[in-house]
Formats: structure tokens, C-alpha cells, sequence
């Protein structure tokens, strides 16, 4: 009977090392699960983040260049007011009037 004891003892201790080694298996998969999640969350957050980031940088682009093309549009502006102003300051001549000279004898 110590004999059949002693198998059953073996056997009971070689399915409980088995056990731990699956329990320590799934225990270190659900550690890299958790770790994959996490990078992923991290992940999503810095994709995220660069996704606001580049729409900030996208927004300030069409800002300056709207701002540069008002500035433009302005100046053009300001350009054809003071020409303006300057033809009605100082209004162009009319051409001189050459009287026919008198023929020569």
C-alpha cells in the first residue's frame, strides 16, 4: 500500500508542479496582456495627442496665411487710395496747345 501511497503521491505532486507551471504561464500572459493594453492606451494617447498637435500646427498655417493675404490685400489697397488721392491733388495736365506759327516770308 506505501508503494501504491507513494505513486499517488508522485503523481499528485507532478499534476500540482503542472498547475503551478500553467498558472505561472497565464499568470505571465495576463502580465503581457496588461503591458500590450497599457502601450496600446499609451499609444492611442500619443496618436492622439500628435493628431491635436498637427491640427493646432494646421490651424496656425491657414491663420498666417489668411494674415498674409489680408496684409497683401491691404496694401494693394492702400496702394491705389493714396494714387488716387494723388490724381486729385495734383491732376494731370492737359497736353500743351501749340499755336500754328505764322508761315515765314
Amino acid at each position: 500500500m506505501s508503494k501504491e501511497f507513494a505513486a499517488m503521491g508522485a503523481t499528485g505532486n507532478r499534476a500540482k508542479r503542472a498547475r503551478q507551471r500553467k498558472t505561472g504561464r497565464l499568470g505571465a500572459l495576463a502580465v503581457v496582456a496588461v503591458g500590450l493594453l497599457a502601450a496600446s492606451g499609451a499609444g492611442a494617447q500619443q496618436t492622439r495627442q500628435q493628431r491635436q498637435m498637427e491640427n493646432t500646427d494646421r490651424d496656425l498655417r491657414q491663420q498666417l496665411d489668411t494674415q498674409q493675404r489680408d496684409q497683401q490685400l491691404q496694401f494693394r489697397l492702400n496702394q491705389m487710395r493714396d494714387q488716387q488721392l494723388r490724381q486729385q491733388q495734383f491732376p494731370s495736365l492737359p497736353p500743351p496747345v501749340v499755336a500754328p506759327s505764322a508761315p515765314r516770308r
